[in-house]
């Protein structure tokens, strides 16, 4: 791969000594010229990355990479056009080299007072300059570059492990990373450095947060079963483990999986069970670990309180906390249980509207650091729990690898990621009958239980305060307020015929500021999808809206797009709050149809309706307050408390 750098009198670039940033010990002898590529190439990727979209985490970004500049001498030179972007971001004033080197003295005093913070990069390249330790330097800017979406940068990184030159005439370097990566565990394969980054990238690399078709969603699909399937095959070596797999293993890839929608292809549950015996493969903190000897009991009456713990890494505002606020502090007040609120992480309780901590008394909140993971271990053990609920496995690591061990004589899973855990110490997911497709409870690997309610007690969203300003007042709003993770190439179709067939129609969607190049994928996908002359009532908007704002945006639209394979939930509940009507097809959705359900909840049941002639039916309706006043038997549901409480009593 050549670099796109150019290197002023066609000199090799090689790093600076030591001494010339103050250091007192000999040069590091580094002649690694292909290492070099990559790096520089990493450092134009994430610079035009940022003059995509201008946002404080990617100028930030860009300062870590830059920063990488200072280990070269001045026959570097960045490009004009890439100045004034560095050096809005700022830098270490006092040590930039590169700003010495590259720009106007006065443009930095003048801009001194934008100065940013170093970040883990740019310490991770000073602790490479001190130590030599390239293989640190390429995992760092790995990890980042595909964060934002620079993919062929990020396999660069994990092919100079792998110990491959990058230094050729092919820019295809996928093939040679992809045999890498089917080959890390073959017995005559000999271990590259970073080998958990590498695991972690390869299995990222085929799950990744967008797809470019329906084609590659297939094919990658298929390369990762059968990746997997090599790996766990008996003529594979797996050699390595480790004590703490949520820093070293992650479920970013577990999580990204179900967003793939290739499930004709293969099963989500074959997936994910392949995971589960990967990770404990991976790290024996994982394997058997138990303090409760007996199977679980069946459904029975138990007199005694119940002790019950309710874990994740989201008990606060955020969808999760939303869902599952009202029930469990209303049974916190009950005689019948003790219970427990384990959080994990961050719990700032800072939003009134949510706030965990007002009902239990400071003994009964449990604080977890998730990256002391036997230490969480032991202390979930301690609470000597009848039944711990975990609401949201595979949203986070450090609850989901918690998940394999057992604290409790029952366990169950909850829908605030909507798949199963494929966990032999999971024994129920709670759904509800609403949403549950027939059949659906053999992709699981828990016994489903259905109830009859929501299964929530949301509380109704806060009214909006800022109304939206649309782009085009005079047009149909059609709103599809989805991560990019859920805009999935099979529901592309439906964009174009929306907007061939109501020619009125303006289409809306939200962006990503945190994943640049990813969200500029989809855009492209989508925009390449619809007929000449009509891209130009798509609108991207950015995700940096506030609460408030976006509220006035679900409330201003005239309908809300539900994509196909994975639907929304949340977002569809605070439409329905507004009176926007949900254009839905639950036939299409691989997991819970949430959105079906909650409209037949309303009498609104649109099964077998086609889509798009659908949501042109609500959108052109105009029925918002009539929805509106049926929407708030969705909210406060009392029942979803009854059923709750007569599970955990008996269970």
């Amino acid at each position: 791969m050549k670099s796109r750098f150019k290197f002023s009198k066609g000199k090799k670039v090689k790093y600076m000594e030591l001494s010339s940033v103050g250091a007192d010990s000999d040069p590091i002898p580094l002649n690694q010229y292909s290492s070099e590529v990559v790096i520089f190439d990493s450092l134009l990727e994430i610079m035009m990355a940022t003059e995509l979209e201008s946002n404080s985490n990617s100028s930030s970004l860009l300062v870590d990479i830059a920063e990488i500049a200072l280990m070269m001498d001045d026959t570097f030179n960045l490009p004009d056009f890439l100045l004034p972007p560095l050096i809005r971001a700022g830098g270490d004033y006092a040590n930039s080299l590169l700003a010495i080197n590259c720009m106007n003295q006065s443009m930095i005093a003048a801009e001194k007072f934008l100065l940013q913070p170093i970040a883990s990069i740019c310490e991770t390249a000073r602790q490479f300059y001190k130590n030599g330790n390239l293989p640190d330097l390429h995992e760092a800017l790995g990890e980042n570059l595909f964060k934002i979406g620079s993919v062929p940068a990020a396999m660069a990184h994990a092919n100079a492990l792998f110990g491959f030159d990058n230094d050729n005439d092919n820019n295809n370097d996928s093939p040679n990373f992809q045999l890498s990566c089917l080959n890390l565990f073959a017995p005559t394969h000999r271990h590259p450095p970073k080998m958990f980054y590498l695991i972690r990238q390869c299995l990222l690399f085929l799950s990744p947060p967008t797809l470019e078709s329906i084609a590659v969603s297939s094919l990658k699909r298929i390369q990762l079963h059968q990746m997997l399937k090599f790996w766990l095959s008996p003529s594979s070596t797996i050699n390595i483990s480790t004590e703490n797999p949520v820093l070293d293993i992650g479920t970013r890839h577990v999580f990204l999986t179900v967003y793939q929608g290739a499930t004709e292809v293969v099963a989500d549950r074959v997936i994910y069970e392949q995971l589960v015996e990967l990770h404990k493969r991976l790290s024996p903190t994982l394997l058997n670990y138990s303090n409760v000897q007996s199977p679980p009991p069946p459904l029975a009456p138990v007199p005694a309180k119940r002790r019950i713990g309710l874990i994740s890494a989201h008990l606060k505002w955020h969808s999760v906390g939303r869902l599952l606020h009202g029930v469990f502090t209303n049974l916190a007040t009950s005689s019948q249980f003790d219970l427990f609120f384990i959080f994990v992480g961050d719990h700032d309780q800072s939003n009134s509207n949510i706030d965990f901590t007002k009902t239990l008394d400071a003994a009964h909140h449990i604080h977890l650091n998730p990256n002391d993971f036997k230490s969480n271990q032991q202390t979930l053990t301690q609470l000597n729990l009848d039944v711990l609920i975990f609401s949201d496995l595979n949203l986070d690591s450090a609850t989901t690898f918690l998940a394999y061990g057992r604290y409790a004589r029952v366990q169950i899973g909850f829908w605030g990621h909507p798949v199963s855990s494929m966990l032999d110490s999971m024994d129920y997911f709670v759904g509800s009958e609403l949403w549950a497709k027939k059949g659906e409870d053999h992709s699981f690997g828990e016994q489903v239980i259905l109830f009859d309610s929501m299964t929530t007690h949301f509380a109704e969203p806060p009214i909006a305060t800022t109304p939206y300003i649309p782009r085009y007042p005079n047009n149909t709003l059609y709103l599809c307020a989805q991560t990019i993770m859920k805009l999935n190439p099979l529901f592309d179709p439906v964009f174009n015929e929306i907007l061939q067939s109501d020619h009125n129609s303006v289409i809306v969607l939200i962006g990503n500021s945190h994943q640049l190049l990813w969200a500029e994928r989809v855009k492209m996908r989508i925009l390449d999808s619809v007929d000449a002359g009509k891209a130009h009532r798509i609108v991207f908007l950015n995700d940096q809206l506030s609460y408030d704002e976006y509220m006035g945006l679900v409330c201003e639209a005239d309908v809300t797009l539900d994509p196909f394979p994975f639907g929304g939930g949340v977002t569809i509940l605070e439409s329905l709050f507004c009176g926007v009507g949900v254009a839905t097809d639950g036939e299409k959705q691989t997991v819970f149809a949430l959105a079906s359900g909650w409209n037949k909840r309303l009498g609104r049941d649109s099964r077998g309706a086609d889509y798009v002639a659908e949501a042109i039916r609500i959108a052109n309706a105009k029925v918002k307050v009539k929805v509106k006043a049926e929407a708030f038997g969705l909210f406060n549901d009392k029942e979803s408390i009854v059923e709750w409480e007569g599970l955990l009593r008996r269970i």
